[in-house]
Protein backbone atom coordinates (compact mmCIF):
# COMPACT_ATOMS: atom_id res chain seq x y z
CA UNK A 1 0.00 0.00 0.00
CA UNK A 2 1.29 3.44 -1.12
CA UNK A 3 1.70 5.88 1.86
CA UNK A 4 -0.02 9.62 1.04
CA UNK A 5 2.01 10.94 3.97
CA UNK A 6 4.14 13.55 2.37
CA UNK A 7 7.25 16.00 4.42
CA UNK A 8 8.38 19.27 3.74
CA UNK A 9 11.66 20.50 5.40
CA UNK A 10 11.33 22.98 7.88
CA UNK A 11 13.53 25.91 8.87
CA UNK A 12 13.20 25.81 12.41
CA UNK A 13 16.68 25.13 14.98
CA UNK A 14 17.14 22.22 16.48
CA UNK A 15 18.38 22.82 20.05
CA UNK A 16 22.20 22.29 19.66
CA UNK A 17 23.30 19.41 21.64
CA UNK A 18 20.35 18.58 23.46
CA UNK A 19 19.88 15.06 24.34
CA UNK A 20 17.17 12.77 23.05
CA UNK A 21 15.34 12.42 26.20
CA UNK A 22 15.34 16.31 27.15
CA UNK A 23 12.08 17.40 28.77
CA UNK A 24 10.03 20.48 29.16
CA UNK A 25 11.97 21.40 31.93
CA UNK A 26 15.33 21.04 31.19
CA UNK A 27 15.66 22.97 28.12
CA UNK A 28 14.10 23.70 24.33
CA UNK A 29 11.31 21.62 23.80
CA UNK A 30 12.07 18.96 20.42
CA UNK A 31 10.91 19.42 17.30
CA UNK A 32 9.63 17.97 14.50
CA UNK A 33 12.33 18.61 11.39
CA UNK A 34 9.82 18.27 8.60
CA UNK A 35 6.14 19.42 8.06
CA UNK A 36 4.37 16.25 8.03
CA UNK A 37 0.96 15.84 6.23
CA UNK A 38 -1.70 13.72 4.37
CA UNK A 39 -4.33 14.33 2.34
CA UNK A 40 -6.12 16.83 4.59
CA UNK A 41 -3.48 18.98 3.13
CA UNK A 42 -2.40 17.62 0.07
CA UNK A 43 -3.19 21.72 -1.24
CA UNK A 44 0.55 22.56 0.45
CA UNK A 45 1.86 20.33 -2.37
CA UNK A 46 0.86 22.66 -5.08
CA UNK A 47 2.92 25.91 -2.88
CA UNK A 48 6.16 23.49 -2.63
CA UNK A 49 5.46 23.14 -6.84
CA UNK A 50 5.06 26.62 -7.40
CA UNK A 51 8.26 27.68 -5.29
CA UNK A 52 10.55 25.13 -6.23
CA UNK A 53 9.99 25.98 -10.29
CA UNK A 54 11.48 27.89 -12.63
CA UNK A 55 10.13 31.67 -12.02
CA UNK A 56 9.69 32.68 -15.40
CA UNK A 57 8.49 29.42 -16.98
CA UNK A 58 4.53 30.24 -18.27
CA UNK A 59 2.72 27.70 -16.24
CA UNK A 60 -0.34 27.76 -14.44
CA UNK A 61 1.68 28.48 -11.04
CA UNK A 62 4.31 29.90 -12.37
CA UNK A 63 5.41 33.52 -9.88
CA UNK A 64 3.93 36.51 -11.41
CA UNK A 65 0.05 36.27 -10.99
CA UNK A 66 -1.20 33.20 -10.01
CA UNK A 67 0.94 31.76 -7.11
CA UNK A 68 1.90 35.29 -5.34
CA UNK A 69 0.95 35.55 -2.34
CA UNK A 70 0.52 32.59 -0.67
CA UNK A 71 -2.10 32.38 2.12
CA UNK A 72 -1.95 29.82 4.85
CA UNK A 73 -4.66 29.78 7.29
CA UNK A 74 -6.14 27.46 10.03
CA UNK A 75 -6.34 27.02 13.72
CA UNK A 76 -3.71 27.45 16.18
CA UNK A 77 -0.92 24.87 16.40
CA UNK A 78 -1.40 23.20 12.72
CA UNK A 79 2.24 24.69 11.65
CA UNK A 80 1.18 27.41 9.36
CA UNK A 81 4.03 30.46 10.84
CA UNK A 82 6.91 27.07 10.59
CA UNK A 83 5.76 26.22 7.02
CA UNK A 84 5.64 29.63 5.91
CA UNK A 85 9.11 30.04 6.81
CA UNK A 86 10.36 26.64 5.42
CA UNK A 87 8.46 28.09 1.98
CA UNK A 88 10.65 31.37 2.73
CA UNK A 89 13.61 29.11 2.92
CA UNK A 90 12.45 26.90 -0.02
CA UNK A 91 12.35 29.77 -2.83
CA UNK A 92 15.70 31.58 -1.07
CA UNK A 93 17.78 28.49 -1.74
CA UNK A 94 16.24 28.15 -5.25
CA UNK A 95 16.88 31.77 -5.83
CA UNK A 96 20.46 31.86 -4.17
CA UNK A 97 21.15 28.71 -7.17
CA UNK A 98 19.71 30.33 -10.14
CA UNK A 99 19.74 34.22 -9.53
CA UNK A 100 22.83 35.98 -11.15
CA UNK A 101 22.98 38.60 -8.31
CA UNK A 102 25.28 38.83 -5.67
CA UNK A 103 24.28 37.81 -2.29
CA UNK A 104 23.95 41.26 -1.06
CA UNK A 105 21.08 42.25 -3.78
CA UNK A 106 19.42 38.95 -4.48
CA UNK A 107 15.69 39.73 -2.27
CA UNK A 108 14.46 37.21 -0.06
CA UNK A 109 10.45 35.83 -0.13
CA UNK A 110 8.91 37.99 2.23
CA UNK A 111 6.89 36.53 5.70
CA UNK A 112 4.21 38.11 7.09
CA UNK A 113 2.46 36.04 9.95
CA UNK A 114 -0.60 36.40 12.15
CA UNK A 115 1.23 37.39 15.16
CA UNK A 116 3.30 40.38 13.47
CA UNK A 117 1.98 43.79 15.15
CA UNK A 118 0.05 46.32 13.74
CA UNK A 119 -0.72 45.14 9.67
CA UNK A 120 -3.98 44.53 9.80
CA UNK A 121 -4.82 48.04 11.36
CA UNK A 122 -6.58 49.80 8.12
CA UNK A 123 -4.24 53.22 8.27
CA UNK A 124 -1.74 50.14 7.19
CA UNK A 125 -3.67 48.54 4.78
CA UNK A 126 -3.12 50.48 1.40
CA UNK A 127 1.00 50.61 2.25
CA UNK A 128 0.65 46.52 2.50
CA UNK A 129 -1.37 46.36 -1.03
CA UNK A 130 1.39 48.49 -2.35
CA UNK A 131 4.06 46.21 -0.62
CA UNK A 132 2.85 43.34 -2.22
CA UNK A 133 2.32 44.25 -5.25
CA UNK A 134 6.11 45.48 -5.92
CA UNK A 135 6.69 41.66 -4.98
CA UNK A 136 4.86 40.66 -7.36
CA UNK A 137 6.12 42.39 -10.49
CA UNK A 138 9.86 41.45 -8.75
CA UNK A 139 8.71 37.63 -8.90
CA UNK A 140 9.32 37.72 -4.56
CA UNK A 141 6.95 35.54 -2.99
CA UNK A 142 4.78 36.73 -0.60
CA UNK A 143 3.81 34.55 2.74
CA UNK A 144 1.09 35.35 4.90
CA UNK A 145 -0.40 33.34 7.52
CA UNK A 146 -3.74 34.19 9.51
CA UNK A 147 -6.79 32.33 11.62
CA UNK A 148 -9.17 32.49 9.05
CA UNK A 149 -9.18 33.20 4.52
CA UNK A 150 -8.59 36.76 3.50
CA UNK A 151 -12.49 36.82 2.34
CA UNK A 152 -13.60 36.01 6.46
CA UNK A 153 -11.55 38.20 8.38
CA UNK A 154 -13.32 40.99 9.42
CA UNK A 155 -10.30 43.13 10.23
CA UNK A 156 -9.38 43.35 6.62
CA UNK A 157 -10.50 46.05 4.06
CA UNK A 158 -11.95 44.68 0.80
CA UNK A 159 -8.75 45.76 -1.18
CA UNK A 160 -6.29 44.09 0.76
CA UNK A 161 -8.64 41.07 1.62
CA UNK A 162 -9.01 40.47 -2.60
CA UNK A 163 -5.57 40.95 -3.01
CA UNK A 164 -4.25 38.22 -0.33
CA UNK A 165 -6.67 36.45 -2.03
CA UNK A 166 -5.32 36.87 -5.13
CA UNK A 167 -2.88 33.69 -5.12
CA UNK A 168 -2.91 30.59 -3.38
CA UNK A 169 -4.84 30.10 -0.57
CA UNK A 170 -4.64 27.33 1.32
CA UNK A 171 -6.12 26.12 4.69
CA UNK A 172 -4.41 24.12 6.83
CA UNK A 173 -5.74 21.02 8.92
CA UNK A 174 -4.75 19.32 11.91
CA UNK A 175 -2.47 16.17 10.94
CA UNK A 176 -5.58 13.32 9.49
CA UNK A 177 -4.87 9.91 11.17
CA UNK A 178 -2.00 8.74 8.42
CA UNK A 179 0.30 11.95 9.44
CA UNK A 180 -0.57 11.28 12.85
CA UNK A 181 0.54 8.01 13.00
CA UNK A 182 4.05 9.12 11.06
CA UNK A 183 4.45 12.55 13.71
CA UNK A 184 3.96 10.10 16.95
CA UNK A 185 6.05 7.81 15.59
CA UNK A 186 8.74 10.56 15.24
CA UNK A 187 8.33 12.39 17.99
CA UNK A 188 8.82 8.61 19.88
CA UNK A 189 11.96 8.47 18.18
CA UNK A 190 13.46 11.72 19.38
CA UNK A 191 12.55 11.16 22.55
CA UNK A 192 14.03 7.40 22.89
CA UNK A 193 10.90 6.23 23.28
CA UNK A 194 9.09 2.98 21.21
CA UNK A 195 5.49 2.12 20.89
CA UNK A 196 4.00 -1.05 21.71
CA UNK A 197 2.10 -1.87 17.85
CA UNK A 198 -0.93 -2.06 19.54
CA UNK A 199 -0.54 1.26 21.27
CA UNK A 200 -0.04 2.98 18.19
CA UNK A 201 -3.05 2.40 16.98
CA UNK A 202 -5.20 3.12 19.36
CA UNK A 203 -3.04 6.44 20.12
CA UNK A 204 -3.82 7.35 15.95
CA UNK A 205 -7.00 6.59 16.53
CA UNK A 206 -8.15 8.86 19.75
CA UNK A 207 -5.67 11.47 19.89
CA UNK A 208 -6.32 13.74 17.28
CA UNK A 209 -4.96 16.44 17.96
CA UNK A 210 -2.35 19.14 16.68
CA UNK A 211 1.48 18.57 16.65
CA UNK A 212 2.36 20.82 19.57
CA UNK A 213 -0.61 18.77 21.69
CA UNK A 214 0.98 15.37 20.14
CA UNK A 215 4.17 17.12 21.58
CA UNK A 216 2.50 17.28 25.03
CA UNK A 217 1.35 13.85 25.36
CA UNK A 218 4.75 12.27 24.05
CA UNK A 219 6.03 14.61 27.17
CA UNK A 220 4.37 12.70 29.48
CA UNK A 221 4.88 9.79 28.63
CA UNK A 222 8.32 10.17 29.04
CA UNK A 223 7.14 11.34 32.47
CA UNK A 224 5.91 8.54 32.93
CA UNK A 225 8.07 5.39 31.70
CA UNK A 226 11.03 7.65 33.76
CA UNK A 227 13.43 4.89 35.28
CA UNK A 228 11.87 2.05 33.15
CA UNK A 229 11.33 0.21 29.45
CA UNK A 230 11.05 2.98 27.55
CA UNK A 231 7.63 1.39 25.97
CA UNK A 232 4.87 3.10 25.00
CA UNK A 233 1.87 0.47 25.66
CA UNK A 234 -1.74 0.78 25.39
CA UNK A 235 -2.08 1.12 29.78
CA UNK A 236 -0.03 4.20 29.30
CA UNK A 237 -1.93 5.49 26.38
CA UNK A 238 -4.92 4.79 28.58
CA UNK A 239 -4.25 6.41 31.53
CA UNK A 240 -3.36 9.50 29.67
CA UNK A 241 -6.44 9.59 28.15
CA UNK A 242 -8.20 9.33 31.54
CA UNK A 243 -5.86 12.11 33.26
CA UNK A 244 -6.76 14.68 29.54
CA UNK A 245 -10.55 14.32 31.40
CA UNK A 246 -9.85 16.65 33.40
CA UNK A 247 -10.92 20.03 31.81
CA UNK A 248 -8.33 22.56 30.31
CA UNK A 249 -9.56 25.45 32.56
CA UNK A 250 -8.70 23.19 35.45
CA UNK A 251 -5.63 22.32 34.67
CA UNK A 252 -4.22 26.13 33.69
CA UNK A 253 -6.33 27.47 37.50
CA UNK A 254 -3.99 24.96 38.71
CA UNK A 255 -0.77 26.19 36.78
CA UNK A 256 -1.99 29.99 37.67
CA UNK A 257 -1.93 28.81 41.10
CA UNK A 258 1.45 27.20 41.20
CA UNK A 259 3.18 30.28 39.17
CA UNK A 260 1.39 33.06 41.71
CA UNK A 261 2.95 31.06 44.86
CA UNK A 262 6.15 30.78 42.64
CA UNK A 263 6.30 34.40 42.29
CA UNK A 264 4.73 35.78 45.47
CA UNK A 265 1.77 37.73 43.86
CA UNK A 266 -1.92 36.97 44.26
CA UNK A 267 -3.42 35.31 41.17
CA UNK A 268 -5.48 38.49 40.67
CA UNK A 269 -2.25 40.62 39.74
CA UNK A 270 -1.60 37.74 37.61
CA UNK A 271 -4.16 37.27 35.49
CA UNK A 272 -4.81 41.64 35.99
CA UNK A 273 -3.58 44.94 34.22
CA UNK A 274 -0.17 44.96 35.96
CA UNK A 275 3.00 45.64 33.87
CA UNK A 276 5.21 45.33 36.90
CA UNK A 277 8.15 43.48 36.16
CA UNK A 278 7.23 39.65 38.17
CA UNK A 279 4.24 40.04 37.34
CA UNK A 280 4.87 40.27 33.70
CA UNK A 281 7.33 37.89 33.72
CA UNK A 282 5.26 35.50 36.15
CA UNK A 283 2.60 35.93 33.18
CA UNK A 284 4.44 35.16 30.12
CA UNK A 285 6.02 31.79 32.36
CA UNK A 286 1.92 30.82 33.04
CA UNK A 287 1.51 31.69 29.57
CA UNK A 288 4.52 29.46 28.31
CA UNK A 289 3.55 26.14 30.78
CA UNK A 290 -0.32 26.16 29.87
CA UNK A 291 0.83 26.06 26.01
CA UNK A 292 3.48 23.26 26.53
CA UNK A 293 1.36 21.33 29.40
CA UNK A 294 -2.56 21.25 27.96
CA UNK A 295 -1.13 22.23 24.30
CA UNK A 296 -4.79 24.04 24.10
CA UNK A 297 -5.26 26.72 21.75
CA UNK A 298 -3.68 30.59 21.91
CA UNK A 299 -7.24 31.78 22.38
CA UNK A 300 -8.07 29.88 24.90
CA UNK A 301 -5.41 30.48 27.43
CA UNK A 302 -5.46 33.97 26.95
CA UNK A 303 -9.02 34.02 28.32
CA UNK A 304 -7.78 32.16 31.35
CA UNK A 305 -4.94 34.67 32.20
CA UNK A 306 -7.32 37.71 31.84
CA UNK A 307 -9.19 37.75 28.56
CA UNK A 308 -5.66 38.45 26.63
CA UNK A 309 -5.69 38.04 23.11
CA UNK A 310 -3.70 35.33 21.09
CA UNK A 311 -1.05 37.71 19.79
CA UNK A 312 0.08 38.62 23.26
CA UNK A 313 0.10 34.84 24.41
CA UNK A 314 2.27 33.59 21.56
CA UNK A 315 4.40 36.57 22.14
CA UNK A 316 4.97 35.70 25.71
CA UNK A 317 5.67 31.95 25.21
CA UNK A 318 8.53 32.77 22.46
CA UNK A 319 9.89 35.11 24.98
CA UNK A 320 10.13 32.29 27.27
CA UNK A 321 11.28 29.38 24.79
CA UNK A 322 14.55 32.43 23.97
CA UNK A 323 15.31 32.77 28.09
CA UNK A 324 14.75 29.10 28.50
CA UNK A 325 17.99 28.37 26.77
CA UNK A 326 20.42 30.92 28.37
CA UNK A 327 18.63 32.43 31.47
CA UNK A 328 19.11 30.09 34.72
CA UNK A 329 16.04 31.75 36.24
CA UNK A 330 13.82 31.25 33.68
CA UNK A 331 14.88 27.47 33.53
CA UNK A 332 14.31 27.06 37.35
CA UNK A 333 10.87 28.75 37.35
CA UNK A 334 9.74 26.44 34.20
CA UNK A 335 11.33 23.29 36.06
CA UNK A 336 9.90 23.96 39.55
CA UNK A 337 6.01 24.84 38.91
CA UNK A 338 6.11 22.16 36.16
CA UNK A 339 7.92 19.66 38.88
CA UNK A 340 4.90 20.54 41.35
CA UNK A 341 2.32 20.72 38.31
CA UNK A 342 3.74 16.68 37.64
CA UNK A 343 3.24 15.71 41.74
CA UNK A 344 0.76 13.71 42.85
Amino acid sequence: MVSDVFSIPLAVPHAAGAPASASLSAGPRLVLRHFVGGPENRLLQAAVAALSEDRSAATPLSWGQTANPIFLFGPTGVGKTVLAHAFAMLWNERNRMVSPLPATERPSAWVLDESADGWRKRTRQVALIHKIDTCVRQFVPVIVTGHVSPIADSQLDAPLASRLSAGLTIPVKPPGSESRRVILQQLAEQRELQWESTALRFAVDHWQHTVPQLQALLDRCLLELAGSRPMITTRVVRALMMDQQRTVPQQISDIRRLVARYFRIPIRQLTGPSRQRTCVNARAIGMYLARQITGCGLQQIGQQFGGRDHTTVLHACQKIDALMSHDPETRQAVAEISGHLRSP
